[in-house]
């Protein structure tokens, strides 16, 4: 209501601090209940499920350690129970041993940690400015805005229409980047979606992993939403072809039904990942060698 909201836009930040309990009240008088409740079981308005409890309490349990996953030295159990995860997802994926992966914020940074590995595995520095990608008319945001990060003009940047189905038209699709080569473009990337935001729709992932096979090109699936489907016996056949692809983005905080922010970005070959992000730098060496 209003008289809420003029509260908290006034509300500022105090010099002195308020008991706990106060804080807490206030809490849960002002600020939750005013928002969609996604966590209701029967909430369907939207991408995003409701999480269980079992991840709400490790979510409870990871924040009260505090774990500091970010060498191997700092944390190798926690460390070795992410690889185990990742490796299960791969498995569903249909992707080899070689794979690997990463967990993110999101969707988001997903898309844009497998956008630059595919920048990297595809073109050379000076080959920036030449560099196309592909997308369809219903390729979530986060794509196009992820090449712009990553230095790419909008018109490297190609939109592909898509049929009456919503999904990416491969004839367009294959036109789009032979024209492309003709004019001394290079394509690199072509994001495919298995489950668009609007509609759920998945592009057909087997033409257009043949396509990318025949260009050499990489191929992303942004799968946030839909590569859940993967753990359906029933129903993953949806996704035939997905693992052709060369990178996926899965999103864990939707249908897997954990608490935000829980994204994973897989590779086929863990190795472009670590060629795009590895560093050595001197503060992360345990001790100086003469080898």
């Amino acid at each position: 209501d209003g008289d809420t909201i003029a509260h908290l836009r006034g509300i500022g930040f105090p010099k002195k601090g308020r008991p706990i309990q106060e804080v807490v009240d206030e809490m849960r008088k002002n600020v939750y209940p005013h928002q969609t409740f996604m966590q209701h079981p029967r909430f369907f308005a939207l991408v995003p499920g409701p999480m269980s409890l079992y991840s709400w309490l490790g979510d409870i349990m990871t924040s009260a350690y505090n774990t500091h996953a970010g060498s191997w030295m700092l944390s190798s159990s926690a460390s070795l129970l992410e690889g185990e995860v990742i490796r299960w997802m791969c498995d569903q994926a249909g992707y080899p041993d070689t794979a690997g992966g990463l967990f993110l914020s999101g969707g988001s940074l997903s898309n844009l940690t497998a956008l630059a590995a595919a920048r990297n595995a595809r073109l050379s520095e000076h080959e920036y400015a030449i560099g196309t990608a592909y997308v369809s008319d219903q390729t979530h945001s986060s794509v196009a805005k992820g090449l712009r990060i990553l230095g790419f003009r909008s018109d490297q940047i190609r939109k592909v229409p898509s049929d009456k189905n919503f999904r990416m038209d491969v004839s367009a699709l294959e036109k789009k980047v032979m024209d492309d080569q003709a004019a001394g473009m290079k394509p690199f990337a072509i994001i495919a979606t298995a489950g668009t935001t609007n509609t759920g729709s998945i592009d057909p992932l087997n033409e257009i992993a043949d396509l990318c096979e025949k260009h050499n090109i990489w191929l992303h699936v942004d799968g946030a939403y839909g590569a859940s489907i993967l753990a359906s016996s029933k129903y993953k056949p949806l996704l035939s072809g997905i693992s052709c692809s060369d990178s996926i983005t899965w999103d864990a905080h939707k249908w897997l039904m954990q608490t935000y922010s829980c994204s994973v970005v897989l590779a086929k070959e863990n190795q472009q990942l670590r060629n795009c992000f590895s560093t050595h730098p001197e503060y992360l060496k345990d001790a100086e060698t003469n080898e």
